[in-house]
């Protein structure tokens, strides 16, 4: 009886999951942890700067207190925790943005998750009508937040790669959808014989032109195109970071091929994604992988079928290297 009650239980906060969820997106898309970093705040205080319902506010803070996003003293005040402290808008850590992301277009993805398993379509798309890429590119400010979120959240990864694998060897590194240049500048700093090729669409790298600093930009050449046409050349080391499980497959392909048409003999390709853990493990990237499936048409893999995929474009898994982070590291050759 006690382990049915016990099944029951787990059950029910599986199936209520998205109570938590949302409410700390609406805590974070307010500001409220970012107001309680100065002092504690009642839920009046609160409600009072916001211009927001009292008894709301304080049922909202009383919940996420029970689940350690804050905690209330004896006088009614709201204090930040560990966990809170992350969604303030200037932590180094900071998964504010993330969170809100999480509970914006990501969650009305993940509505339409049965329409998914009946036609392999996003739920993204039909949502909104379109691929997620281009209504980002339409809609500015959304595509910002996103952006800003995905730079929160691989910046974990990041630092993984940069304590766990050795960029000793390596003389130039091609950031292929690099971004702003996060991670080439990291490695950059750490390994000062470095170069890099930083690659992107146009805008994003007119905008890295202005973020990366002057002195890592005199040993970076920055490259605007379109991976799916062509990837730069001159580089003994190239890299993908946090892309390859965005694309469906054919893409993916063309992007593999695309490397390996201007990759040296004795050059490597590293992919820096979730790797799942094989069958009942638990995993958070089984559930990253459903994300994908709802909102961009890409998927996360296992060890086995990273070598497949890998196979397909001609090239030849050497090691998988897990880091501290939610990514590990897919280190592949030529075949």
């Amino acid at each position: 009886m006690a382990s049915q009650q016990n099944a029951g239980e787990q059950l029910m906060q599986m199936m209520t999951g998205y109570w938590v969820s949302r409410s700390l997106q609406v805590a974070a898309k307010l500001g409220i942890p970012d107001m309680l970093q100065d002092r504690p705040l009642t839920a009046a205080e609160i409600a009072a700067e916001q211009n927001l319902h009292e008894l709301s506010v304080y049922r909202l803070m009383r919940a996420l207190s029970g689940v350690s996003l804050f905690e209330e003293d004896e006088d009614g005040r709201f204090h930040l925790t560990e966990l809170s402290e992350m969604l303030t808008s200037d932590h180094p850590n900071s998964l504010r943005k993330l969170a809100i992301v999480f509970g914006e277009e990501t969650y009305r993805s993940w509505v339409e998750l049965a329409h998914s398993l009946k036609t392999g379509e996003t739920g993204f798309r039909r949502v909104f009508g379109e691929d997620l890429f281009p209504y980002l590119e339409q809609n500015p400010e959304i595509g910002r937040d996103f952006g800003e979120a995905m730079t929160d959240y691989v910046g974990q990864i990041h630092q993984g790669v940069l304590q766990t694998y050795d960029f000793g060897d390596t003389q130039v590194l091609a950031d292929i959808g690099g971004s702003h240049g996060t991670l080439l500048s990291l490695l950059m700093r750490r390994y000062s014989h470095l170069r890099g090729i930083l690659f992107d669409q146009q805008h994003v790298i007119d905008n890295a032109q202005g973020i990366m600093a002057p002195d890592l930009l005199e040993r970076c050449e920055l490259v605007a195109g379109d991976f799916f046409e062509a990837v730069p050349a001159g580089a003994d080391t190239y890299i993908l970071s946090s892309i390859v499980h965005d694309w469906d497959e054919p893409r993916i392909l063309r992007l593999l091929g695309n490397i390996h048409d201007v990759i040296p003999e004795d050059g490597k390709l590293l992919i820096v994604e979730t790797v799942l853990k094989e069958r009942n493990q638990p995993d958070f990237g089984k559930l990253m992988d459903l994300t994908m499936l709802a909102v961009t048409g890409g998927r996360e893999r296992t060890a086995a079928e990273y070598e497949t995929l890998l196979a397909q474009a001609n090239f030849r898994v050497t090691n998988v290297i897990s880091t501290q982070s939610p990514g590990s590291i897919v280190e592949a050759v030529p075949s």
